[in-house]
């Protein structure tokens, strides 16, 4: 196994960025909803 930390990190990493996309889709449809 090749440096299990660093797929370790970019799992956590590319799972941030899902989460982040998620969020930023969800507020943009609140504001949507609320203005569109």
């Amino acid at each position: 196994m090749l440096c299990p930390d660093f797929g370790e990190g970019l799992q956590r990493h590319v799972h941030a960025l899902v989460c982040i996309e998620l969020f930023r889709k969800r507020e943009s449809d609140k504001w949507i909803g609320r203005f569109g």
